[in-house]
């Protein structure tokens, strides 16, 4: 009787440290996988490719002079691009940046499809119109009118590694781009 309970025990404990390492590893990735996207988001100055499973980015290189960034020196912008991807019986997000070897970010048993959506900014009809209006980005027909005015990033990450679950949603306003946008022509005479 003794042994039957030492035995409820080691594998009762056996089986909780696991599970607690599976979700400890999940959430670390997925965190590590937010903070990398939100960085880049915020530093975007053009969005290259969006669909649900992968993202592009031209952003501004964090070595670059700012003399060089504000005269448009194209050397100070790097493309760093995320993707999920199917590797046999697990799937990574990776994040690539310039021409460099690509580094897995996040390692799971599924990871959903459907990662990033983008939303338009439309600029109001109306001068005193004080509330932002968007409409989502068709990722589908990819309409490369509307790609410059993608202005907010919308980034769910789903996963599941050893049975433990991490969902994450998130929106991020990209400022660079707005700016842009909004003021496209402002410095030309």
């Amino acid at each position: 009787m003794l042994s039957g309970i030492i035995l409820f025990f080691y594998f009762g404990l056996t089986k909780t440290t696991s599970d607690a390492s599976g979700k400890l590893a999940l959430t670390t990735s997925s965190e590590v996988v937010m903070e990398n996207l939100y960085h880049d988001l915020r530093s975007a100055t053009a969005i290259e490719v969006l669909r649900p499973y992968e993202l592009s980015l031209s952003c501004v290189d964090a070595k670059a002079n700012l003399q060089d960034t504000l005269n448009g020196d194209s050397s100070v912008f790097t493309n760093i691009t995320y993707l999920r991807e199917e590797l046999g019986t697990e799937f990574v997000i990776r994040r690539t940046i310039g021409k460099m070897d690509s580094k897995v970010l996040m390692r799971a048993d599924t990871i959903a499809e459907n990662i990033f959506t983008g939303y338009v900014y439309l600029l109001p009809e109306k001068a005193e119109d004080p509330v932002p209006r968007y409409k989502k980005f068709d990722v589908i027909s990819q309409p490369s009118s509307q790609k410059p005015g993608i202005t907010l990033v919308g980034v769910h990450l789903k996963a599941v590694l050893q049975k433990q679950a991490i969902e994450v949603m998130t929106k991020v306003h990209l400022p660079m781009i707005y700016n842009n946008f909004i003021q496209s022509n402002w410095n030309e005479e």
